[in-house]
């Protein structure tokens, strides 16, 4: 009778080491939050910046590009955005409306690098404010979508932030590591069974370091974008400059903080599909000529959400192109014609 190569004791610890290695290993996948998330995104000039892979905020890898520019996790992003002539500031909805080729060539025609600052969670006034201050960021031109910008509110990442928990750093520090596991895995180079695992079609978003445009996955299907289309509503004078009293503290400080003597300041206002979730024009009109600010506002036909509130594609190229219309006397005005 041939003797085992291996001893029952020793067959015990294998097995014992076998459960142990896979269940740590399926730990670590449960841990990793980006499992599931969009990866085909990846490149030198994007990094993920959102997504929604759970509508458990506890278990989703929701927010990393907050942390990214409080940290400084990414140097490249950073110095763009110090070396940027525009800034441009807002939520979500101004991250779409601005992120079209159309205004990018724009400000390529003039010899303008430009920046889109803007942020998801309804960002406001609050972090852009601090991270322009803390970088020390005076650029030639500051756009500014007044959309819900000036209210006195704390949003979710600026919160977590300005707590500055030993959790909350670590967490971010380990969503940039997550980001290079995952852009590997997903790129086709680790195998099939763990990109079934850790690569999926959640809704993405893709910011980039050279000019944080935002690249949108999964958040229509292929060929179909839905489109609501967008309403302008308009409001009395009074009731405009009414409600842009109340908003003037919050802007003149901002002006104050960040709006150097020669820096040029724009506001607008873009539109949706649901006004009642969105300031009228005329407040930021109104707003505009109290803070002393240019105030730009295309007003083209035709244009569509994909949501209820953010721009489609195409859209976006409308908008950008008649905005850049609008913006190019004010450039002039202002004397921002090309870089000193």
């Amino acid at each position: 009778m041939r003797k085992p190569i291996l001893s029952p004791k020793s067959y015990i610890l294998a097995f014992l080491v076998i459960t142990v290695f896979a269940s740590t290993s399926i730990t670590a996948i449960n841990n990793f939050k980006i499992a599931k998330c969009d990866g085909t995104g990846y490149s030198d000039a994007y990094y993920l910046a959102y997504c929604r892979n759970s509508d458990d905020t506890s278990e989703a890898f929701g927010d990393y590009e907050h942390g990214l520019f409080y940290y400084g996790l990414d140097g490249e992003s950073i110095a763009n955005l110090r070396r940027a002539d525009v800034v441009i500031l807002g939520n979500s909805r101004t991250q779409d409306a601005f992120g079209s080729q159309a205004l990018g060539d724009f400000f390529s025609a003039n010899d303008l690098r430009h920046f889109l600052f803007g942020f998801a969670y309804g960002e406001n006034f609050r972090f852009p404010q601090a991270m322009l201050e803390r970088y020390g960021i005076r650029p030639r031109v500051i756009i500014v979508n007044v959309d819900e910008f000036f209210t006195d509110r704390t949003t979710a990442p600026w919160r977590r932030l300005r707590r500055n928990t030993l959790k909350t750093r670590i967490a971010y520090r380990y969503k940039t590591v997550q980001q290079a596991i995952h852009q590997w895995v997903c790129n086709g180079t680790s195998g099939q069974w763990l990109a079934d695992q850790l690569c999926g079609a959640s809704k993405t978003i893709f910011r980039s370091r050279i000019n944080g445009v935002w690249k949108r996955r999964n958040y229509w299907a292929e060929g179909d974008v839905p489109a609501w289309p967008i309403i302008v509503t308009h409001v009395s004078r009074q009731i405009a400059r009414n409600t842009a009293w109340q908003l003037l503290p919050m802007a003149r400080r901002f002006k104050e903080r960040v709006v150097g003597p020669r820096t040029c300041l724009v506001f607008t206002s873009v539109p949706t599909s649901s006004p009642s979730s969105s300031y009228p024009p005329d407040i930021a009109s109104s707003l505009a000529e109290m803070v002393g600010a240019y105030f730009v506002l295309p007003s083209p036909r035709g244009l569509r959400t994909f949501d209820g509130h953010h721009m489609t594609p195409a859209s976006s190229e409308l908008w950008g192109r008649r905005f850049a219309q609008g913006l190019a006397p004010v450039l002039k005005s202002c004397g921002v014609t090309e870089r000193p």
